[in-house]
């Protein structure tokens, strides 16, 4: 069955503007599904490609320098919550990596909390935990709506690079995001964290599929790894 590809974004973004659809050669030129766009990743114009990769592919920068939460409640002004940099300041804090020059009254320098160990973001508290958990996810649930269109046969079409780039970069979004989520929710790997559980892992996006039981950790980074060594290949 044919799917819709306006979830993604096609149909809000300038891929189908009057002005655009001519382009496209979409008929109609308001609604266009998963095989039309594979078809245009393989066997149109450079152009048409472009235009494809510009609606899909360039918003997922977005995932790799700012958490995009769906709930849009981060909580507080702490830059920790909203950043992958900030994410990794609190980290550093917390491993005594970086150590706070500052008394422990201010509250001039974000990660104060995170530094004196006063505050835990994988608590219950939604504020701390939304940019690790609901931003992974999404971004995740992103990479995998690139990949149901930037498939491994367009992908694999001789010269189309821009199959080719797209398909790698929504492989590096999902294999970091799940890197990220280990890296927060589970012990590290060679401190006692190879023999516990990993992530759900999806590997495709579809609204209708059952929730998935959590993989082994050796499972999940096995993932990540297969990810990565396409995206390089590619």
């Amino acid at each position: 069955m044919k799917k819709s590809i306006k979830t993604i974004g096609l149909v809000l973004g300038v891929a189908l503007a009057a002005s655009c659809s001519g382009m496209l050669d979409i008929t109609p030129p308001n609604s266009i599904t998963d095989e039309q766009v594979q078809d245009i990743l393989a066997n149109g114009t450079d152009d048409q490609k472009k235009l494809v990769m510009s609606s899909l592919v360039n918003p997922m920068i977005n995932y790799m320098s700012v958490v995009n939460i769906p709930s849009g409640n981060t909580g507080g002004a702490d830059v920790c919550r909203y950043s992958d940099q900030g994410i990794e300041w609190r980290r550093g804090l917390q491993a005594n990596d970086i150590a706070m020059g500052w008394n422990r009254e201010s509250y001039q320098l974000a990660g104060r909390d995170y530094y004196w160990f006063e505050l835990s973001f994988t608590g219950s508290s939604a504020p701390t935990n939304a940019c690790h958990w609901f931003g992974r996810a999404k971004a995740i649930n992103e990479a995998n709506k690139v990949l149901n269109t930037f498939t491994e046969a367009v992908a694999g079409v001789e010269g189309n690079t821009l199959g080719q780039d797209g398909r790698a970069r929504a492989l590096i979004v999902r294999a970091y995001s799940y890197m990220g989520l280990m890296e927060d929710y589970q012990d590290a790997y060679l401190r006692g964290g190879s023999s516990k559980l990993g992530m759900s892992l999806y590997d495709t996006y579809n609204p209708g599929q059952d929730p998935k039981e959590r993989s082994s950790s050796e499972d999940t980074y096995k993932f990540i790894k297969k990810d990565l060594n396409e995206a390089i290949a590619l």
